[in-house]
Parts: structure tokens; C-alpha cells; sequence
């Protein structure tokens, strides 16, 4: 319980974020706006999956170097593995503010319209969160190699 509750809590934390943009849109905006979250989260949410090899290499690494007790190793795995995150990030906002309109077209199934319009918004708007969203992810992998599930 003492891992498995946490690690529970930070899988839980996207489709937390769309319910509350689901409930907040839903509440003030209209149905087409609405309608425009779910391409648009599945845009961002399912690009950002392809990164998690990142979090498996740094848990693996940092575990391996602090098992060997190599301190300065450790570190330098953690610094590259949060720098390799924001660049990837960066890359990826870029990709998806340049290129969800294609993708979201074949989504909603046009290229008009006031969904396609609604989701493309939301998904550039969401996709600045990419650097942060692998930031996280290679900081709570760091977290993991330590065997601590309670500070992510």
C-alpha cells in the first residue's frame, strides 16, 4: 500500500485533469466546446506516452548506479535525463501545435467545424504542458529508482 497507493494517484492524474477540464468547459461553455476536449486530449495525452521510455531508462539507470553506490553517476543520470525530458518536451509542444490538425481532422473526421476548431485550440493550448508533463515523469522515475513512492 505504501507504493501502490501513490503510484495509483500519479496515474490517475491525467484523466483527473480531463474530468476537471471536462467539468469546467461543460459548466461555462457550449457543447461543441465540450465535444472538442476529448480529440483534443487524446492528441496530446497519447503522444506523450511515446516519451515513456524515458522514465524507464532513468528508473533502471539511477537504480543501477545507486545499487553500485556511484553517487556522481547518479546524479549526472538524473540531470540528463531531465534535460533530455525538456527538450523532448519542447520538441513535442512544437510538433503538436504544428501538426494536431491533421491528426485531429482524421480524428473528428473534418477539417471544419466548430469540434475541429474547439480541439485544435485546446490541444495547442494543452500542448505547453508537454515539457512538464516528461519533466515529471523522469523526476518521479528518479523517485521510483530511490524506492520512494511517497514524495512524487
Amino acid at each position: 500500500a505504501k507504493f501502490a497507493v501513490p503510484t495509483l494517484g500519479i496515474w490517475l492524474s491525467s484523466p483527473i485533469l480531463s474530468l476537471l477540464d471536462s467539468a469546467v468547459v461543460g459548466r461555462f461553455c457550449s457543447a461543441s466546446d465540450l465535444a472538442a476536449l476529448s480529440p483534443g486530449s487524446v492528441a496530446c495525452d497519447s503522444s506523450a506516452y511515446v516519451f515513456m521510455f524515458l522514465a524507464i531508462a532513468t528508473t533502471n539507470l539511477y537504480a543501477t548506479a545507486l545499487a553500485r553506490k556511484d553517487k556522481k553517476r547518479a546524479a549526472a543520470i538524473v540531470s540528463h535525463s531531465l534535460f533530455l525530458a525538456l527538450v523532448c518536451g519542447s520538441l513535442l509542444a512544437l510538433a503538436i501545435s504544428a501538426f494536431s490538425g491533421s491528426f485531429l481532422a482524421s480524428f473528428t473526421g473534418a477539417s471544419t467545424g466548430a469540434v475541429y476548431g474547439g480541439a485544435c485550440t485546446y490541444a495547442g493550448i494543452r500542448a505547453w504542458g508537454c515539457p512538464a508533463v516528461l519533466l515529471t515523469m523522469v523526476a518521479q522515475a528518479a523517485c521510483f529508482g530511490e524506492k520512494n513512492a511517497v514524495t512524487p
